[in-house]
């Protein structure tokens, strides 16, 4: 059993609960943020009903469907390259140019074998569900080996199923990943692979239906990645122990505070206005239907039963009387009135910087003037500065990850036929998406604000004096990830500047031919006039 002393699993027991012991404070916030932004959330494996009498106002829920498919346009574009690989800069700085050129074009084929996996439908899948969990503020995605139809898919790993610890240097080295899953999914989700004790079989067989907790750990060594599984019942060795060269999992985080392994999305920062939006809605409706139905009292002890009176049009309550020295036997209570404008006006507000937290972007009339095109520009560029610091971090966390696992994912299949030393000296990932982009275009700004100044100044026909145009224009492509096949080669340039030279001196060999052809003309004219 996993409980006996001294087994691998127990062992491995005692520290994945320590981990998850420090994870436990996380929960609270994040029911609230299932509760009152991802309603109808269920962890894996439970049997509780959705609560949704917390959620009165659909803000929340709508901008955080929003915030995760804009966040995976901006990280994980569809239909689209994710990634390549080029030379590191210990080789760019090692190698001549020529062999720089052979080396990532090698570098490039494998990228190529590898990016297709990243266009089907379960990675466009998990992304997406990545990114509902990043805007809580931690997502996590992991390369899976497949079979021979499918090699290599993709899994997405909730953020309520994980729990991580960080080294001294704040750099994650242990993961946890905790499901609630029947027997006979254990088993058939590692048959191939998997070690089953005889106890865990014998289950199998009497009770393939009851559920057991299963651990899947990844931590970090010397030479790489360790991950094992098994179970904290029926279970005395690994159900599976493998090495990775690589990490086997991407775990990304939005913001990220000092010293913590875990993240913090716009829904979990906004929080506080978004259960307040939902506290003060649900005050509004009840004032509401106070003002609609009122609030009614009745004379105890007369003939007036309120628990078979039907309140609605046309409806007759039997009663001895409407009246007399007491009062009316019934009759409507005039509650104090509530200024609906004011409760709008704080509901729109706190409704607006929610959609602002959540980069819920739609436009709204709302009965009054649109906002002008430089509005809807300085919206998209105060967004891209308040989330600077979580894009570059994203960018960092994913794809640098998942595509280095994926490659040597292929290569033990068999489809990739040399292994790559991927590391960040000497190949790098290159990420593609328009996040990395929007990160790599401010390198620019620095060049392209020079070469403004040196035209301004020294003017357009001396500006090749003060800068080198065709670098500017080779690090804007690079940047901006233009295809090569636009762009034409350095024996190319020199021979469009030829042909150039060549035009201009015919065009002006053609204009002296001219001038020359006029001078008789004129000489004969002036003669004729003598």
């Amino acid at each position: 059993m996993a409980s006996d002393e001294g087994t691998p699993v127990a062992r491995q027991l005692v520290k994945a609960k320590a981990v998850w012991e420090t994870r436990n404070h996380w929960n609270r916030y994040i029911q609230n943020a299932y509760d009152y932004a991802l309603p109808h959330r269920q962890n894996v494996g439970k049997t509780s009903t959705f609560d949704i009498d917390k959620l009165t106002d659909m803000t929340a829920p709508m901008g955080a469907m929003y915030f995760a498919g804009n966040l995976q346009k901006d990280l994980f574009p569809a239909a689209s390259s994710k990634f390549t690989y080029e030379a590191g800069p210990l080789l760019q700085n090692e190698l001549k140019a020529r062999e720089l050129i052979v080396l990532e074009k090698e570098y490039q084929g494998i990228a190529n074998r590898v990016d297709p996996f990243f266009q089907s439908g379960d990675f466009d899948t998990s992304a997406n569900e990545a990114c509902m969990d990043l805007g809580i503020g931690t997502g996590a995605i992991m390369p899976v080996h497949g079979d021979k139809h499918q090699p290599l898919f993709f899994a997405n790993v909730p953020f309520e199923n994980l729990a991580c610890k960080g080294d001294l240097w704040g750099r994650l080295t242990y993961i946890s990943w905790k499901q609630r899953l029947t027997i006979e999914e254990i088993h058939y989700g590692f048959r191939d692979t998997g070690r089953f004790s005889d106890a865990f079989m014998e289950q199998l067989k009497s009770k393939p239906n009851d559920e057991l907790e299963i651990y899947q750990d990844f931590w970090k060594t010397a030479h790489g990645w360790i991950w094992v599984a098994y179970t904290e019942k029926y279970c005395t060795e690994f159900i599976i122990e493998a090495r990775t060269r690589t990490q086997p999992i991407a775990v990304m985080r939005y913001f990220r505070g000092p010293g913590e392994p875990y993240g913090r999305g716009p829904i979990l920062l906004g929080m506080p206005t978004i259960m307040t939006l939902n506290k003060a809605q649900e005050l509004a409706l009840r004032s509401a239907a106070v003002q609609l139905l009122g609030i009614w009292g009745y004379r105890t002890g007369g003939t007036f039963n309120p628990d078979t009176a039907h309140m609605g049009p046309g409806e007759f309550w039997p009663m001895m009387s409407t009246g007399g020295q007491f009062g009316p036997d019934v009759q409507r209570l005039d509650p104090a009135t509530a200024n609906f404008n004011i409760a709008r006006v704080v509901i729109d507000g706190m409704r607006d910087d929610i959609k602002g937290l959540l980069l819920d972007n739609r436009l709204e009339q709302k009965g009054l003037t649109p906002p002008s095109a430089s509005q809807i520009v300085a919206s998209l560029q105060d967004r891209a500065d308040a989330n600077i610091g979580a894009f570059g971090r994203l960018s960092r966390e994913s794809m640098p990850v998942l595509a280095p696992r994926a490659t040597e994912i292929l290569y033990e299949q068999g489809y990739i036929q040399s292994p790559v030393q991927l590391n960040e000296l000497l190949v790098t990932t290159k990420v593609r998406s328009p996040m990395q982009q929007a990160l790599d275009a401010r390198k620019l700004e620095a060049s392209v604000t020079y070469f403004d100044m040196v035209t301004a100044i020294a003017g357009p026909q001396n500006s090749d004096e003060h800068i080198k145009a065709d670098e500017v224009l080779a690090d804007a492509r690079k940047v901006l990830d233009i295809d090569h096949r636009l762009a034409p080669s350095n024996e190319e340039r020199q021979s469009i500047r030829q042909q150039k030279q060549q035009q201009i001196a015919v065009a002006t060999a053609a204009e002296y031919a001219l001038e020359a052809a006029k001078i008789p003309q004129d000489q004969q004219a002036q003669g004729a006039i003598a």
